[in-house]
């Protein structure tokens, strides 16, 4: 385990965690095998933008 290391198995609480980030002069690179459990990334797009 690496301290800096934070695995969520639930959508909504990786999707509450995206939005309490500061992003301002940041490139957020998000990589994944499957959908991230259907996350609406339409709207996540705009709140953090």
């Amino acid at each position: 385990e690496h301290p800096n290391l934070k695995i969520y198995t639930e959508p909504l609480a990786f999707q509450d965690f995206l939005k309490q980030q500061s992003y301002t002069n940041t490139a957020l690179l998000l990589m994944s095998s499957g959908n991230y459990g259907g996350l609406n990334f339409d709207s996540l797009k705009t709140m953090i933008m």
